[in-house]
């Protein structure tokens, strides 16, 4: 009895059923699946975690603000809420102020002008001809909405704002910085083609400045900077 007893419970080896995985395009291993984030709930395609946390953090760095799914010719937006977990606190306040700065992107802002705080103040109301005086929600410090330094008292900004504007100018055409067409930011190309990637989503070309949703242009990449808006699209 003792025999049969002990090959019943020993003798026979015990199946063990493999963890399931699943392949990851990003960094092409095969992982555990349990170790798998779905990218969206719009989407069925799913990655390795650290591999999600990778591409969105460096997207944020980037100042893309609507990161999508990294799957090829997936165009599936991803959730900041749904991502949350794969992210430090300090990335994901970085993204939902992205996505803030893109929703108030025809409103007029300026910055605080601390430089320990810059944080960004909105005009709902639109721009009138006078200086008009803004308190920071943050640090509470004054500034001027119209040209952007701290407020004083009989602060004045008309000639400030003038002149400010021009050393901008000249400064963009020293440096020859392109400037978006849409939200009018101006942009540094340091390599890499013509084509420019704003943080608003907008797609233009550096040389002529024409949106490449709408236009197109023969640009090369050897072209002469041109000023913006000197050139006239070409349909």
């Amino acid at each position: 009895m003792r025999i049969l007893w002990f090959r019943l419970n020993f003798g026979r080896p015990k199946l063990f059923r493999a963890a399931p995985t699943q392949y990851c395009e990003i960094c092409m291993e095969c992982v555990l699946l349990t170790s798998c984030f779905k990218a969206t709930a719009r989407c069925k395609h799913s990655f390795c975690s650290p591999c999600m946390s990778s591409h969105i953090t460096s997207s944020i760095g980037d100042g893309v603000v609507n990161v999508r799914c990294p799957a090829l010719n997936c165009q599936a937006r991803l959730d900041p809420l749904w991502c949350r977990e794969l992210l430090s606190s300090k990335s994901f306040l970085r993204w939902c102020e992205l996505l803030f700065e893109s929703c108030v992107v025809g409103f007029p802002k300026c910055y605080c002008p601390n430089s320990n705080c810059r944080e960004i103040i909105v005009d709902e109301c639109g721009r009138s001809g006078k200086a008009k005086r803004f308190d920071c929600p943050i640090c509470r410090r004054s500034g001027c909405f119209q040209c952007g330094s701290a407020w004083v008292e009989g602060h004045r900004c008309s000639r400030t704002l003038d002149e400010g504007l021009i050393l901008l100018e000249h400064l963009a055409d020293w440096k020859k910085w392109g400037r978006c067409p849409t939200c009018h930011m101006y942009v540094e190309r340091r390599g890499g083609c013509n084509t420019i990637h704003c943080r608003c989503g907008t797609l233009f070309c550096y040389v002529c400045r024409q949106d490449r949703h709408r236009f197109s242009c023969s640009c090369t990449q050897e072209a002469d900077w041109i000023p913006f808006g000197s050139r006239q699209p070409q349909r």
